[in-house]
């Protein structure tokens, strides 16, 4: 049966705070490997990253910084769940470095602004290339049984839209869900960091297919990402994804919502262990999605994920 601690979320819609995870759930997820490589227990976040079209030479420069593997320590996140490994970075960039950089010679080069569409879900695979975000979609449950996602794979989640065939959208359903859910996430640069002090917020579009309608969402910074987060303070705030306190539902209708990163500071985890770090905004790696279902099934859909 469930507990009575997710009684709270009736009152979400009217609170100003939205919370995402609890300790009970932090230490049961599991994730799920993905048939394109991503998987949720630390595994690869890309199997082919795109390259990375990172800030042209100056003129009578070199030829620019290229990225040679990326933060190995920085894979797939499984919320508390089993990692064996980060995700080693298999599309480095042929110009520009790991964030543009800037080439040699008088005449250098701008920085990538890490703002733009994520991913449309145009993709036929879990990974996806939208410079200048690439990375993999991954998906986890309250315990170990993968039936309980009525899609097999995180590459069967990307379906078309219920409402336009001609176009795609990632259906996240499952069902018995008697704990707290499921979730899904997805990795921003093939398992390195982002820097997104340019940016105002996400911005996405989602519909509700039942009655669930509370949709938690939280940014996975250096001090909550697997496994990179275990060598920022002692690994104090590894799971403990920042929150954003806008309240929002899904419905019966596709809708716009808009998460404005001044918004991500929700730190309250469970009340007593909560995170004790601020977002940072310079390092971020991945968007996770959760639903907590009071009817023991999830059933909705995401569509055109972007940083604006």
């Amino acid at each position: 049966m469930k507990s009575s601690r997710w009684l709270w979320l009736a009152a979400l819609l009217v609170a100003p705070a939205c919370n995402l995870y609890n300790l009970d759930l932090l230490g049961d997820a599991h994730g799920d490997d993905g048939p394109s490589g991503g998987n949720a227990s630390g595994g690869n976040d890309n199997t082919g990253g795109g390259a990375e079209d990172g800030g042209a030479n100056g003129s009578g420069g070199d030829t620019g910084g290229t990225e040679t593997g990326g933060d190995t320590s920085a894979g797939g996140m499984n919320l508390g769940g089993d990692n064996s490994g980060g995700g080693s970075e298999s599309g480095g960039g042929t110009g520009g470095g790991e964030d543009g950089g800037s080439g040699g010679g008088s005449g250098g080069s701008t920085p990538i602004v890490y703002v733009g569409m994520i991913d449309t879900f145009s993709d036929t695979t879990a990974s996806y290339s939208k410079m200048p975000f690439y990375g993999t979609w991954a998906r986890y449950a309250q315990d170990q049984d993968d039936s309980l996602f009525t899609a097999a794979s995180v590459t069967a989640m990307m379906q078309p839209r219920p409402d336009d065939a001609a176009n795609g959208a990632f259906h996240v359903a499952a069902t018995m869900l008697d704990d707290w859910g499921v979730g899904v996430f997805v990795t921003l640069k093939n398992g390195s960091a982002v820097n997104l002090s340019d940016a105002t917020g996400i911005r996405f579009n989602a519909i509700s297919m039942n009655t669930e309608t509370i949709l938690k969402v939280a940014l996975a910074d250096i001090n909550s990402h697997r496994n990179i987060c275990t060598t920022v303070n002692s690994g104090a705030d590894c799971d403990k994804h920042m929150r954003t306190v806008t309240s929002f539902a899904l419905g019966a209708t596709w809708a716009e919502v808009e998460l404005p990163l001044s918004d991500f500071v929700d730190k309250v985890i469970d009340g007593v262990n909560d995170r004790t770090s601020d977002l940072d905004v310079t390092q971020v790696f991945a968007i996770h999605f959760q639903q907590d279902p009071d009817d023991e099934a999830v059933d909705f859909y995401l569509d055109d994920l972007e940083i604006y």
